[in-house]
C-alpha cells in the first residue's frame, strides 16, 4: 500500500489553515459532534484552494456554502476514520512512517542547508565589493610538494603586506593572474554569485582596507585578497552608447581620427541633438545603434571595466563624457536603473543557481559534517564482502537480489552510526526501493557509489530524528498527510470496495442504458497524400493499373507517421477530416481519384466502412464499467455522508458565511 499521495493532494490542502485575529473568525460556521469549525478556518481554507482571500471575497452566495458542505464532509471522513481505528492499521504505519522518513530528510536539507544559502546569496547581492587579488596559481591536480611551496610563498606575501607594502606592487611582483599586468590586481566591483565561493566566502568576511591574513585556496590556486570598497548594490542599469573603434595594435594616426571623431558626436550632442538619432548616424557599432545604442539592461561585470566603472556610477538620463576601453572611444547614457528585486521574486532564480554551482559542494560538506558528528565508522571490510557477494547481473530495483544473499553477508554491519549499526540487509533493501538507482546494474562499482549513497541517507535520517521538535511545522505536515491517507483508505473501504463489478451487474447495465455506447460513422481507408497534382495523378493511374496502393504509400506519401504504416489508418471517425469523409463516402474496396487536400493532393482507398450503431457489451466494457462505477460510487458515498451527518450530528449556519473576508475596517 504505497505510493497514495498523488491522490490525495486536494484532500491534504484543506488542512493547511492559518489563523486570524479578527474577533469575528470566531464565530462558529458548522459544528460536528459539538466539535466547532471555526469562520477563521473557513477563510483560511477557502482561500488557500481557490486562489487566495481576494478570490474569497468575490465568491456568491451558493460557491460559499458548497466550499462549507465540502469541508464538513471532509472532517466527518476523518473522524470516521479514526472512530474505526483505520489509523492503527500497520500497512498505514508503515506508510506514513516512509514517508515520514523521506519527507524529514528533503524538509531538513531544505531549512538547514537550501535556504540558509539562499539568504546568503541574496543578501551579498544587496551590496557590491570592490577588490584586487594577488593569485599564486596551481596545476589541476597538485603534487604535495607545489601545493606547500605555493602556499608558502603565499604566507610571505601575506608578511610583507603586514610590514606595509603596497598590494599593487607586491601584486605586479607576485600575482600569477594574466591580466595583473593592467590591472595590478583590481578586480572592479562585483557581487554575490559572480565570483567562485570560497573566494567569495573569503572577501565578504572582510571590512574595506582588510586583507586575509590566511590564503584563501580555491580551484585555481592560492589568493590573497584585499577588500578595497564595499557599499550598497545599484541593481541592473540600463544604459545606451555611441562608440568609435580604437582597438590595441592600431596606428597612432588612427586612433587619433577615432578620437576626433567621438569628438564631434560630443560637441553634436552638447549643440543639442537627441542622443538616440545620434547613435543612429554616428555609432560605429552598428548593431546597437540600429536601437539608437540602447545595450539593454546589464549587471555588473557585463561590460569593460572602465565602461562599467563610469556607467555604473551616472543617474538615469546623465551623458558621461568620452570613455576609453580596449574597444574604442564610447559617450554612455544611462537610461534606467532597476532596483534589486525582492528576495522572494529572486527566489527561484536563487535556487536555480545555487543548485547548478553550490549545492554540491554544500551537501558534500554537511554530510561530512554528520559524519563527525555521529562519529561514522564505516567497516570496509565488510563493504567488500557484500559488492563481492552481489551477483552483477542484478538490477537495483529488482526484488529477489538481495534475498539470494547469504546470511553470514547480510548479517554483517556496513557503517556503526552513533554507536548503531547499519546491516548489510538495511543497506540492501534501502538500494532496491531508491528511485535514483532505478535501470542500474549492480556492478561492483555502481554499487560502492549506492552504499555511499545509503550512508548519506542513514546519516541524514539520524540528524532528523528530532525534527519535531526542531520545526514544529513538521508535524503538522506529518499530520496532513496521515489524515490524507486516512480518506484515501476510509473512500477505499466505505465506498470503492462496495461497488459491485461482476460480469452480471455490468451486463444488465449495459442493457438497460445501451443507447449511451455507441459508434459514431467510422471508416478504415489507405491513403496517399503528396505535394504534386501531376504526382498523384501518376500514382492513381498505377493504383488503377493494379499496382499495390500500400506499397506506394510506404514509399511516397508525406503525412507524418504514414510512411511507416503503408498509408493505413486504424477505425477512425468518418468526420475526422476530408480523407476520412471522403473514405466514409465509398464503397469498401474503392479508391478516390486524386483531390486536393489543404495544400496537397490526395488518393484514398477504402478498406472497410462502418456506419454508425450501438456497441457490443465487450467493445462497450471500459466505458460501460467506468461509468457504472462512478454512479455507484457517487450514490454509496452520499449515503454513506447522510448517515455521517446523523451519527455526528451535524449542523451548518451557512448564513454566518457572509461575514466571511470582512475585515474589521470594513
Amino acid at each position: 500500500m504505497k505510493n497514495h499521495f498523488v491522490f490525495i493532494i486536494p484532500l491534504l490542502t484543506i488542512l493547511l489553515l492559518t489563523g486570524c485575529t479578527r474577533h469575528h473568525a470566531q464565530t462558529v460556521v458548522a459544528t460536528i459532534d459539538n466539535q466547532p469549525l471555526l469562520l477563521q478556518e473557513y477563510e483560511s481554507t477557502y482561500a488557500r484552494l481557490n486562489g487566495g482571500w481576494d478570490r474569497g471575497k468575490q465568491a456568491t452566495t451558493e460557491e460559499r456554502e458548497e466550499f462549507l458542505d465540502l469541508l464538513v464532509k471532509f472532517k466527518m471522513k476523518i473522524r470516521d476514520a479514526y472512530d474505526s481505528g483505520l489509523h492503527l492499521e500497520p500497512d498505514i504505519q508503515t506508510e506514513l512512517e516512509e514517508y515520514r522518513k523521506s519527507l524529514a530528510a528533503a524538509f531538513l536539507i531544505e531549512r538547514e542547508l537550501v535556504e540558509p544559502a539562499l539568504r546568503e546569496m541574496y543578501n551579498r547581492r544587496t551590496e557590491e565589493l570592490r577588490a584586487s587579488h594577488i593569485l599564486l596559481r596551481l596545476p589541476q591536480n597538485p603534487e604535495p610538494t607545489d601545493t606547500m611551496l605555493s602556499y608558502r610563498k603565499a604566507q610571505e606575501v601575506i608578511q610583507k603586506l603586514e610590514q606595509g607594502e603596497s598590494f599593487a606592487d607586491l601584486a605586479i611582483r607576485y600575482s600569477e593572474d594574466p591580466g595583473v599586468q593592467n590591472n595590478k590586481g583590481d578586480l572592479q566591483y562585483f557581487s554575490g554569485g559572480m565570483m567562485v565561493k570560497p573566494f567569495e566566502d573569503a572577501v565578504y568576511r572582510l571590512e574595506a582596507g582588510e586583507f586575509t591574513r590566511e590564503p584563501v585556496r580555491t580551484q585555481f590556486g592560492y589568493h590573497i585578497i584585499t577588500l578595497t570598497d564595499r557599499k550598497p548594490a545599484t541593481g541592473n542599469i540600463r544604459v545606451s552608447h555611441i562608440m568609435t573603434f580604437a582597438q590595441p595594435g592600431m596606428s597612432p594616426q588612427d586612433t587619433l581620427n577615432a578620437y576626433n571623431k567621438i569628438r564631434e558626436v560630443q560637441d553634436i550632442l552638447k549643440a543639442g541633438a537627441g542622443f538616440r538619432e545620434t547613435a543612429l548616424e554616428y555609432s560605429e557599432d552598428r548593431q546597437s545603434a540600429e536601437r539608437g545604442g540602447d545595450l539593454g539592461t546589464i549587471r555588473r561585470r557585463s561590460l569593460p571595466p572602465d565602461f562599467e566603472h563610469v556607467a555604473f556610477s551616472m543617474q538615469p538620463g546623465e551623458v558621461s563624457d568620452i570613455v576609453r576601453t580596449e574597444y574604442g572611444f564610447h559617450i554612455i547614457k544611462v537610461t534606467d536603473i532597476e532596483p534589486l528585486s525582492s528576495y522572494e521574486e529572486m527566489k527561484d532564480n536563487l535556487r536555480r543557481q545555487y543548485q547548478q554551482r553550490h549545492m554540491q559542494e554544500d551537501h558534500k560538506n554537511f554530510v561530512a559534517s554528520l559524519k563527525e558528528k555521529y562519529s561514522l565508522i564505516r567497516h570496509d571490510e565488510h563493504i567488500e564482502a557484500f559488492v563481492a557477494a552481489v551477483d552483477t547481473q542484478w538490477f537495483a530495483v529488482t526484488h529477489a537480489w538481495h534475498d539470494s544473499l547469504d546470511a553470514s553477508i547480510v548479517d554483517q554491519p556496513l557503517f556503526t552510526i552513533a554507536g548503531n549499526t547499519i546491516s548489510a540487509k538495511r543497506g540492501a533493501k534501502q538500494i532496491q526501493n531508491n528511485p535514483e538507482f532505478t535501470g542500474r546494474r549492480l556492478m561492483p562499482n555502481h554499487l560502492r557509489d549506492m552504499l555511499d549513497r545509503v550512508e548519506e541517507v542513514e546519516l541524514i535520517q539520524k540528524e532528523a530524528e528530532d525534527i519535531e521538535e526542531r520545526y514544529p511545522e513538521f508535524a503538522g505536515k506529518i499530520d496532513e498527510y496521515r489524515d490524507g491517507i486516512l480518506i484515501y483508505y476510509i473512500e477505499q473501504k466505505r465506498v470503492w470496495d462496495n461497488i459491485d463489478l461482476s460480469e452480471d451487474r455490468l451486463v444488465e447495465y449495459y442493457e438497460e442504458y445501451k443507447e449511451r455506447f455507441t459508434f459514431p460513422d467510422r471508416v478504415q481507408i489507405c491513403e496517399i497524400v503528396v505535394r504534386s497534382e501531376s504526382l498523384a495523378q501518376e500514382l492513381y493511374e498505377k493504383i488503377t493499373a493494379g499496382e499495390d496502393m500500400e506499397e506506394l504509400a510506404a514509399e511516397h506519401t508525406v503525412r507524418s507517421g504514414m510512411k511507416r504504416q503503408r498509408g493505413v489508418t486504424g477505425m477512425i471517425n468518418a468526420d475526422r477530416d476530408e480523407l476520412a469523409k471522403r473514405g466514409f463516402e465509398q464503397e469498401a474496396g474503392e479508391v478516390s481519384a486524386p483531390f486536393k487536400f489543404g495544400n496537397n493532393y490526395a488518393i484514398v482507398k477504402t478498406r472497410e466502412r462502418d456506419p454508425a450503431r450501438t456497441k457490443t457489451f465487450e467493445e462497450a466494457r471500459a466505458h460501460v464499467t467506468g461509468e457504472y462505477q462512478d454512479m455507484m460510487a457517487k450514490k454509496i458515498e452520499q449515503e454513506w455522508v447522510e448517515n455521517l451527518r446523523q451519527r455526528y450530528q451535524v449542523e451548518m449556519f451557512p448564513e454566518k458565511l457572509q461575514q466571511a473576508f470582512v475585515t474589521e475596517d470594513e
